[in-house]
């Protein structure tokens, strides 16, 4: 048989695969893939002339606050615990009303306090009638030269001469005294005065708060 004789002839092609319909007869070929073209060129981007700047638009409503809690935060760390202060109390005055004035310094504060002046109050019942008095009674205390101090020389008249070194007193020894005399001079040392001579007469030393300290002073 010819080709010629043949009546129908058909080609298709799907993909790669060419169909050759001859007749009733088919024939497939797969036809060889050719190599991968020249990746084409990107397109042309055209970018048009900026335009005017439009107007300012209005402001816009205020918005409403919000009705609902936002999440709770979680705990902080429990703070240092703080110093305790030193904590003293300085003046205390009269005055018409009462109250606290803080000074000092934040580590060392002061409460200085004003307070009203009370009434007056009731006069007291009459006391009983005294005892006839007596002569006073001196107590004279000799000690001789250079004498040291005891406290023999407390509410006493002393009768020395050289050098006395009066000590340092307690708290509980303010007001005390004692009179010292001499008839020819002594030296009385350990005094606020630092020192104090007496040339033939007599003084009295008292015990007196002074500097943060307790000691002899004359009178």
């Amino acid at each position: 048989m010819s080709l010629i004789d043949v009546k129908d002839i058909a080609l298709e092609v799907a993909g790669d695969v060419l169909t050759l319909q001859l007749g009733e007869t088919s024939r497939k070929v797969k036809l060889p893939r050719g190599e991968r073209g020249v990746a084409g060129r990107d397109g042309i981007s055209i970018k048009g002339d900026q335009g005017e700047k439009g107007e300012q638009g209005r402001d816009g409503l205020a918005g409403r606050d919000s009705t609902v809690a936002g999440p709770t935060g979680p705990k902080g760390d429990c703070g240092k615990t703080g110093e305790l202060p030193i904590l003293t109390v300085g003046q205390v005055v009269t005055g018409d009303v009462a109250s606290v004035i803080l000074g000092g310094t934040r580590e060392e504060p002061v409460l200085n306090f004003v307070l009203p002046r009370g009434d007056r109050g009731f006069a007291g019942q009459s006391g009983k009638n005294g005892k006839d008095g007596s002569h006073e009674y001196i107590q004279l205390a000799y000690m001789g030269h250079s004498p040291r101090y005891t406290n023999d020389f407390i509410s006493a008249h002393v009768l020395a001469d050289g050098q006395i070194e009066l000590p340092e007193m307690q708290e509980s020894d303010i007001g005390s005294w004692t009179w010292i005399k001499t008839f020819t001079e002594v030296s009385v040392t350990g005094l606020v005065e630092e020192v104090v001579r007496i040339n033939k007469g007599a003084k009295k030393f008292v015990v007196i708060s002074y500097g943060g300290k307790f000691k002899f002073t004359a009178f």
